[in-house]
């Protein structure tokens, strides 16, 4: 199962290829994954611009103009790839995303610069078992991220935040540490 640095690993290597720039055009594979995708998936990220990446825990936040987000859960299988030219679509790729090339026009003030480039970019997202998934929403926090304790290598966990979190506590702390309410992202 991708784990907190293989996220952050992903996330970094989709900032030059998707920050600042447009969707071009979006296939879906399926209507469903671990859960149903939003409605109309596809026809709902055409054309969108991408801004500034993030991860939160074992999640991708990638915020679209606007105001909606984009969720992405890699499951316990699951990849992104990025081509430099139209990969062909293979069974287990449920999102194909065909980014504009080099940077957007009059990027708004919260999508961070990308380095141009002459060609397409495609994104593809792979889960041979779909244990991932992919929502849309608009509100500030999505459901699934609103309980989530600090992130590990933030400056709100600290040895002080774990005594707190962990006091009173009885049980292995292996499965403290997996609770995502103490610690965001581990195991």
């Amino acid at each position: 199962m991708p784990e907190l640095p293989e996220v952050e690993t992903v996330r970094r290597a989709l900032v030059p290829a998707m920050e600042g720039r447009r969707i071009a055009a979006a296939h879906i594979g399926r209507p469903d994954l671990r859960w149903p995708l939003p409605r109309n998936l596809a026809e709902r990220l055409g054309g969108r611009l991408v801004g500034v990446l993030a991860r939160r825990g074992k999640f991708l936040l990638l915020p679209l103009d606007g105001g909606e987000t984009m969720l992405l859960h890699l499951g316990m299988s699951g990849s992104v790839r990025i081509h430099d030219k139209a990969p062909p679509i293979g069974k287990h790729d449920h999102m194909v995303l065909r980014m504009e090339a080099g940077e957007a026009d009059a990027s708004p003030s919260w999508v961070s610069p990308t380095w141009p480039d002459e060609s397409p970019t495609w994104i593809v997202f792979n889960d041979p078992r779909r244990f991932g998934w992919i929502d849309l929403f608009r509100d500030e926090t999505h459901p699934m991220l609103a309980d989530m304790g600090p992130e590990p290598l933030g400056n709100s966990f600290s040895a002080t935040h774990l005594a707190d979190a962990l006091a009173g506590r009885t049980g292995p702390i292996k499965t403290a540490l997996l609770n995502q309410q103490i610690v965001a992202g581990i195991g």
